[in-house]
């Protein structure tokens, strides 16, 4: 399945696709929201882990415009942030995330976390979803 990785900070990018393509995921990785919207008009990304602090597009815009915006209601997006506090928890929900990970994060928390999102998808594609959260 394929994953859009989103982080301005080149390191954690390359850190966190080459532990996402180990866990047997196809991955792209970008450094800022403009480019992920490049990336998304070409592919399908069913799943995005996106950095909350970036230049230009953050990601919690990025987040509304494709939750919100006719790109995709279905990706499933996991919002990372160094931000502490609920009143960031809740705006990176707000903003359309389907989960919300702390920085610094276990990349083993991130791959359990796509693992999720991959079932939820194909449940969702399968139509085996609960009928509660359809």
């Amino acid at each position: 399945m394929n994953v859009l990785v989103i982080d301005d900070d080149l390191v954690t990018c390359a850190l966190l696709g080459d532990t996402i393509a180990g866990a047997g995921f196809t991955v792209r990785c970008v450094n800022n929201g403009h480019e992920a919207i490049d990336a998304m008009a070409g592919e399908t990304y069913p799943m995005v882990v996106c950095d909350w602090e970036m230049p230009g597009i953050d990601g919690p815009e990025f987040c509304r415009w494709l939750r919100f915006g006719k790109k995709s209601s279905s990706t499933y997006i996991i919002m990372l942030t160094a931000r502490k506090g609920m009143e960031h928890t809740a705006e990176g929900i707000g903003s359309g995330a389907d989960t919300f990970l702390s920085k610094p994060c276990h990349p083993a928390i991130v791959i359990e976390h796509l693992r999720l999102g991959a079932s939820l998808i194909n449940a969702f594609a399968s139509g085996r979803a609960p009928r509660n959260i359809r």
